[in-house]
């Protein structure tokens, strides 16, 4: 019997093309339906972009994590979320600024800025901790919730 792994590499390769491709058009849709609901509904795109189009693009994160927490895998849960974090940081916004200049909007300095660095070093924290159990989980979804109610309240009286 010949050796498969070849072919089994090959296909593996191909079907993890074949999900990129399906992930960067589900992404262009999830933008461009994202932007006409922000405009029909007169939001901030900065408000949709920081609610429908973080979470509907970070959905196979989300499901990576839970799925690897239901297993026990809570490195892959952390690295998941650490690595994706910095890479969204650095290369996504990387990327961008070097195909266009990325204006920044002063509700963005004053408001999200601060709050993102604080959530990480209340995360570090945690993570410094060695366990991330229900409290803490309660406590960070508390938190999205708060921040989510703070921008569709005062993101428009913030710039």
């Amino acid at each position: 019997m010949a050796d498969e792994r070849p072919a089994l590499l090959w296909r593996h390769l191909g079907r993890a093309f074949l999900g990129l491709v399906l992930i960067i058009a589900g992404a262009e849709a999830v933008v461009q339906s994202a932007l006409h609901f922000a405009r029909a509904l007169r939001l901030p795109e900065v408000v949709v972009g920081l609610t429908l189009v973080a979470v509907g693009t970070t959905l196979p994160d989300k499901v990576i994590s839970v799925a690897s927490a239901a297993r026990g895998q809570a490195g892959v849960v952390t690295g998941n979320a650490v690595g994706s974090n910095i890479f969204n940081l650095l290369g996504v916004m990387g990327v961008a600024a070097l195909i266009r200049p990325l204006p920044v909007d002063r509700a963005t300095l004053v408001f999200d800025v601060p709050v993102m660095i604080g959530v990480t070093a209340l995360t570090a924290w945690m993570l410094g901790r060695r366990r991330a159990g229900r409290a803490e989980g309660f406590l960070l979804m508390g938190i999205y919730i708060i921040y989510l109610v703070a921008n569709f309240a005062f993101k428009g009286r913030v710039g």
